[in-house]
């Protein structure tokens, strides 16, 4: 009797093409990732204080019919930790400036990029923020 010898495994080929997807999944994952990460930072670091800031400017739009200017914005930032950030007035936009200039600062890379946020008005009260900047951009949200 003849003894079958059959052939178990994959080929060096479908080896290679295999690694290839695998190699281009990770040159487009990557980036993504990092995109990711550094969105994720500054909703942890930076979001809570700005949202404090935006909630008592719209506060104050509400009962004085307008945006506070730079005088009146300490009182507008009492309770918002800006630890990593810097808050102005430009005319009517937020300003907001990354203030994170140590090397192993998990803000590092965005040190110094600008956020301008635009309040978006009817006559009673901010409706939302338009967002432009550079930091914006960088980070994906620009709505402007």
């Amino acid at each position: 009797m003849l003894k079958r010898h059959n052939k178990e495994g994959f080929t060096l080929v479908e080896l290679m093409i295999v690694v290839a997807i695998i190699g281009v999944l990770a040159a487009v994952c990557v980036p993504l990732y990092r995109s990711y990460i550094q969105r994720s930072r500054v909703k942890s670091l930076v979001y809570p204080g700005l949202h404090s800031i935006e909630t008592n400017i719209s506060l104050y739009y509400a009962a004085m019919g307008r945006v506070p200017t730079n005088a009146d914005l300490p009182e507008m930032m009492f309770e918002a930790d800006t630890t990593y950030f810097h808050v102005g007035m430009s005319g009517d936009d937020l300003v907001i400036t990354i203030d994170s200039p140590v090397e192993d600062s998990r803000l590092q890379r965005m040190h110094g990029m600008t956020m301008f946020l635009t309040p978006d008005t009817n006559d009673i009260k901010i409706r939302t923020w338009l967002l432009s900047g550079n930091l914006a951009n960088y980070l994906g949200i620009n709505t402007e």
